[in-house]
């Protein structure tokens, strides 16, 4: 078994610079979507509740897990599976824009029409009516 040496790392990859800077939002929101890609819902829950736009993000997961179970041909389990990912992303959505609407009205109606400049520049409404 060999060992890691650094000796063998191209020195190129050591003088990279990434000119692209990414916020600790964006970082989050890509790890996000992997996580949903991955069918990962534990983690992506754990990534969700961390983000600023849970709202919209989870609108956004139940959309990408309902695309899933369409492409995915096979078991029924991973269908449930992926079924239930989508229904559970909906109801974290539901549930926090119910929270939001007891807490002012107003102030949760401007959230489903705000446009999120993270998720590029669409509200919830937009992506609640492609689910």
């Amino acid at each position: 078994m060999s060992s890691f040496r650094m000796d063998r790392i191209p020195p190129e990859l050591g003088t990279y610079v990434c000119f692209k800077k990414f916020r600790n939002e964006e970082m989050l929101r890509d790890l996000f979507i992997w996580s949903i890609l991955s069918e990962n819902s534990e983690m992506s829950f754990v990534l969700l509740l961390q983000s600023r736009s849970r709202i919209i993000a989870s609108l956004i997961a139940a959309g990408i897990t309902g695309r899933l179970i369409s492409k995915k041909d096979g078991y029924l389990d991973h269908f449930h599976k992926l079924h239930k990912q989508s229904q559970d992303y909906e109801k974290f959505a539901t549930e926090c824009i119910d929270v939001c609407y007891k807490r002012n009205e107003k102030t949760a109606c401007q959230l489903l029409l705000r446009e999120i400049p993270l998720f590029g520049n669409v509200n919830c409404m937009q992506v609640s009516s492609i689910i």
